[in-house]
């Protein structure tokens, strides 16, 4: 009985829970609240370069 108390148990290393890893990570990289509306993108890809390089030609010489 004494020996077997005295023997080493052997550790389980257990994986740290999903939600701690996502507070631990919250709390060291914040996520940002602001987001960006779809009509306040700097550069609408629907377009190609050539006809938003245009537009912005226009604009300048108006």
């Amino acid at each position: 009985m004494v020996r077997k108390s005295n023997r080493k148990r052997k550790k389980r290393n257990k994986g740290s829970s999903k939600s701690f890893n996502k507070s631990l990570r919250q709390s060291t990289h914040p996520v940002s609240t602001e987001r960006v509306e779809p009509n306040e993108k700097k550069y609408n890809r629907k377009h190609l370069k050539k006809e938003v390089q245009q537009n912005i030609d226009n604009d300048l010489n108006d």
